[in-house]
């Protein structure tokens, strides 16, 4: 039915469901603004399978448990904003791995922690990085700065 669709906001409606997988079946979608809901449950894998998509929105929600390693295959995603949720795990450079055009991430007031390797430079060019409340294991902060290369970090 709304296959060509490219972008959907529906920000700050009180919704108070889970993510359904049908979104999935959008394979036009570019935008995905999800966020100021009530939405609970977990981030469904399926969203992986989103290929088109550059901007993922779903903070100030009450998502649950760990990023599927599927977002890790959204090469055109630009901005990630998963703010103020009850995510939690660890993320590793293989969530990122193919995130090449990665620009915006967002990971405050998550119960997430960033594990980031000394000797790995990341695969995008990430301008902002917030990660206020997160636990970042690196050895060092100078690899933060080279994951947000000349860019702003707020931990």
């Amino acid at each position: 039915m709304f296959t060509s669709l490219a972008s959907i906001d529906l920000s700050y409606n009180s919704f108070a469901t889970t993510i359904s997988d049908l979104l999935c079946n959008l394979s036009s979608l570019v935008r995905l603004d999800l966020s100021g809901n009530m939405l609970s449950g977990p981030i469904p894998t399926s969203l992986g399978l989103l290929s088109r998509l550059e901007d993922l929105y779903l903070h100030l929600n009450q998502l649950t448990g760990y990023i599927p390693m599927s977002i890790g295959q959204l090469s055109k995603l630009k901005d990630l904003d998963l703010h103020n949720n009850l995510l939690v795990g660890v993320l590793s450079e293989t969530h990122f791995a193919k995130l090449k055009n990665l620009y915006y991430l967002d990971l405050s007031w998550t119960s997430l922690a960033l594990n980031i390797s000394s000797q790995r430079i990341a695969p995008f060019h990430l301008q902002i990085l917030f990660a206020k409340s997160c636990n970042i294991v690196t050895p060092r902060i100078s690899t933060c700065h080279r994951w947000a290369r000349w860019g702003s970090i707020v931990t």
